[in-house]
């Protein structure tokens, strides 16, 4: 199931709680935190209800 997830371009925090086994509200920290990082290096963001991630910063991010 996690390798699924780390196939995807974009990860929401329900997602980065599973592969991180964190609770929720972290999961939705380091979400805000690397979307932050996104915007200022320029990343596109795609408007969602969620706050999606590109699953390349998770994976530099955290060291998977």
């Amino acid at each position: 199931m996690e390798r699924e997830l780390m196939q995807k371009k974009y990860l929401t925090p329900k997602e980065l709680q599973k592969i991180l086994r964190v609770n929720y509200k972290t999961a939705l920290k380091y979400a805000h935190e690397i979307q932050e990082e996104m915007k200022t290096e320029g990343y596109f963001i795609p408007e969602t209800r969620s706050k999606v991630v590109l699953t390349s910063k998770v994976k530099r991010r955290f060291g998977i």
